[in-house]
Formats: structure tokens, C-alpha cells, sequence
């Protein structure tokens, strides 16, 4: 019985968020939203959560790697056109787009690596050498789907989102990385001393969230069958969504499983954006309110952070 409310409280607040939050928007807005968008909301939450798996890497290791967004476009870009070229169909094209997802991440994490210096800064060169390949590859065209290549269903799409979930799981629970990733993010300086080569786990990081990457760029190419070329840092915008569905995960989730958290954090990110189109807000200010709300979370979490720290020193003064 106590295991079992243990796991209730972790996983209330994560559930109740969204929940309450859907309930809110029916009882404000009943004929813009109801049980009709539940489906879409769903669906709409999976290509940020599957970012948002890989970013909390980079995230919970202390890295500030904005080259993700522009990872995502060469992925795209390059893995459909060679996936068309040789006709290999969806299936090649998510491969393809893994795999280059994951190249391409591994390429900012060794340039980290070799030049130590802060991965907000290379991120942000590789992130325009990033964009200006896309521009330039294959014609600088970007990458059409054929027309008699099918798109993703809504089946394919919450399989992919099956698979992403339980790889990410996985990496961040189960595996020797996970726990590298983990002991670095708490302490580097501690892991240090404890013998872990914080600069390795951090190149890892950014090279599993390059691999997110690719599955992102499979998820969007493959249900809206295009990707254009972006410059002058625009693909930034694609890490923001995925960074905020991380941050409002981390803040809902406490000590809960931060996977599921992350995916109730992109469904909050996808009511904002529902709230904001009921209230007819215009839509080049959405950016600020949805930076204005995971402010708020954050400042939650942290509150509750600190509480909870001041509990624990409490008791160890009780103690001593």
C-alpha cells in the first residue's frame, strides 16, 4: 500500500497538470474546445516530446546546445533526399535521418571536445555552418516527399513516439550513460573527483540528442511531407519548444519519471497554444506568453527545490 501511494504522489502532479488544465479551457471556451481535441492534442505533443527526450540530456548535464533545431533541417534535408533518391521509402528515410541525426550531433560534441569551450558557443557556430549546409545541398531545394510515398498515420506516429519514449527511458534510467548523465548534472565536480570524464558524458549527451534529432526530423517530414531551408538562425526556434517541454516536464514531474513528464509538459505547451488561439491572441506574440508560463513553472520548481532542501538540512541538523 505505501509503495503504491509513493508512486501516486510522484506521478499526481504530472497527471493533474494537463488534466486540470484541459478541464479549465472546456469550462472557459466550451465552443472552441472539447473532447474533440483530445486526439489532436495528443498528436500534436508528440514531435516536441520526442526533441524534448533528447534535449533533457543536454539539459540535465549542464550543456546549451542550440544546434538541435538545425540538426533536425540537415537530417531532414540530406536523409529524405537520399532516402527518394534511391528508393528507399519511409522506412530508409527514418533511418536515414537517425543516422544523420546522430552524425550530426557527434560532429558539435567532438568539436566541444577538442576546442573546450562553453556549448552554448559551438553550438551556435555549428548551428549556422548547420543551416548553411542545408542551403546548400541538393540545389538548396530542401526535400518534397513523393507523392505516392504515404505518410505517417496517427498509428505509425504514436508507435514512433512508443519507441523514442522507452529508447529514452532506457539511455537515462537503465544504462551506464544514464548514470554518468545523471552523476554530472547533480555534482560535475564530484563525478570529476569520482573518476567520470565530464567532458565525455557531455559529448555523449549532445550526440544522443542529435540522434532525437533525426527521429524529429522523421516525425515532421513524414506527416506534413516537406522541409524548407531556414536561415539567419531560425531553426533555433525548434530547440526552444523541445527545451521548453523539458523544463515544464522537470517542473511538473519532481521525483517522478521525467520521460512521462516531459510528454505532460508538451501537452501543457500544446493547451497554451489552444488557449491562446480560443482567445484570439495574436499569434506573433505567442513566443512571449508561452516563455511568460515556463518562467512561471520554473519559478515553481525551483521554490520547491529549495524547500525541500531546507527540509533535508533541517533534518540533518535534527540529527546531528
Amino acid at each position: 500500500m505505501k509503495t503504491v501511494k509513493n508512486i501516486m504522489a510522484k506521478y499526481a502532479l504530472m497527471l493533474i497538470v494537463p488534466i486540470a488544465g484541459f478541464l479549465v479551457l472546456w469550462l472557459v471556451f466550451p465552443k472552441a474546445v472539447g473532447a474533440r481535441n483530445i486526439p489532436s492534442l495528443l498528436k500534436q505533443a508528440i514531435a516536441p516530446a520526442v526533441l524534448g527526450w533528447g534535449v533533457l540530456f543536454n539539459m540535465k548535464v549542464g550543456n546549451w546546445d542550440f544546434s538541435v533545431g538545425s540538426e533536425v533541417l540537415i537530417s531532414s534535408i540530406i536523409g529524405g533526399n537520399l532516402a527518394i533518391m534511391y528508393g528507399l521509402g519511409m522506412p530508409g528515410m527514418l533511418v536515414l535521418t537517425v543516422l544523420i541525426g546522430l552524425m550530426a550531433g557527434a560532429a558539435v560534441g567532438l568539436v566541444y571536445y577538442m576546442l573546450k569551450i562553453p556549448t552554448i558557443i559551438v553550438s551556435i557556430g555549428m548551428l549556422l555552418i548547420y543551416e548553411s549546409l542545408g542551403s546548400y545541398v541538393f540545389g538548396g531545394a530542401g526535400v518534397y516527399i513523393p507523392s505516392g510515398w504515404k505518410l505517417l498515420g496517427t498509428g505509425a506516429l504514436f508507435a514512433i513516439a512508443g519507441v523514442s519514449a522507452a529508447l529514452s527511458y532506457f539511455l537515462f534510467y537503465r544504462s551506464g550513460i544514464g548514470y554518468h548523465v545523471r552523476a554530472v548534472g547533480n555534482n560535475a565536480s564530484v563525478a570529476a573527483v569520482n573518476g567520470l570524464n565530464v567532458y565525455k558524458v557531455k559529448v555523449f549527451s549532445i550526440a544522443i540528442a542529435g540522434m532525437f534529432s533525426g527521429i524529429y526530423a522523421m516525425v515532421c517530414l513524414g506527416t506534413s511531407g516537406v522541409q524548407k531551408t531556414v536561415g539567419s538562425m531560425n531553426s533555433m526556434g525548434t530547440c526552444f519548444d523541445a527545451m521548453m517541454c523539458v523544463f515544464v516536464g522537470m517542473s511538473i514531474s519532481r521525483r517522478g519519471n521525467l520521460i512521462a513528464g516531459i510528454f505532460c509538459g508538451s501537452i501543457v505547451m500544446q493547451l497554451i497554444k489552444l488557449c491562446l488561439m480560443a482567445c484570439g491572441f495574436p499569434s506573433e506574440y505567442n513566443s512571449i506568453v508561452i516563455a511568460v508560463f515556463v518562467l512561471a513553472f520554473m519559478a515553481m520548481d525551483s521554490r520547491a527545490r529549495a524547500s525541500a532542501a531546507g527540509k533535508r538540512k533541517s533534518r540533518a541538523a535534527g540529527v546531528a
